[in-house]
């Protein structure tokens, strides 16, 4: 699901995928996939260090998506560009929330997993992925 989410705009208008001040708004950033793929393998992660570049991301809206809400529901053009940021923003930071769960002692819950990737768009990935197992 997060290589999906690496190649998904966060949000589509009508001039194409949504950006932010540093780029194209992707669901998950390469770090995010090189972080799990680490810990598929036991490798040690500093969660310190990802924590840090994740709250940095997009100047740090990727996981405070209510910091773009929309203040108008209206069809003008600052509002439909603010609901766009909030959209990907919003699955950015479920993203996020859904890799954060391995930083717990635990296994996380299926159920919390599951959540964050419908959440974020990923229904048909998490679908499939429970039916095969």
């Amino acid at each position: 699901m997060v290589e999906s989410a690496v190649a998904t705009a966060g949000a589509v208008g009508p001039d194409g995928p949504v950006r932010g001040a540093d780029g194209p708004i992707h669901v998950a950033e390469a770090a995010d996939l090189s972080l799990l793929n680490q810990l598929s393998q036991g490798v040690a992660v500093d969660w310190d260090s990802y924590d840090a570049e994740v709250a940095q991301r997009h100047d740090g809206n990727a996981t405070s998506p209510h910091m773009n809400g929309p203040l108008d529901l209206d069809d003008s053009a600052d509002s439909l560009r603010q609901r766009l940021l909030y959209m990907a923003f919003y699955r950015t930071a479920l993203i996020a929330e859904l890799i954060r769960f391995w930083r717990q002692p635990a296994s996380p819950a299926l159920a919390d997993i599951v959540y964050c990737a419908v959440a974020a768009g990923f229904k048909p990935i998490v679908t499939s992925t429970l039916n095969s197992i």
